[in-house]
């Protein structure tokens, strides 16, 4: 079966850590780590 990747992207605190959740509860789906958040510029 191809692969097939899909981003999930959003603002901190609105629901994409859920989501991702959601989707990788299905056995086809693999969730992926969250990458850390970006310092700001000084």
């Amino acid at each position: 079966m191809p692969v097939n990747m899909l981003f999930v992207i959003g603002a901190p605190r609105s629901g994409t850590t859920m989501l991702e959740h959601i989707l990788a509860s299905h056995s086809m789906i693999m969730g992926g780590p969250e990458p850390p958040l970006p310092s700001p510029v000084e």
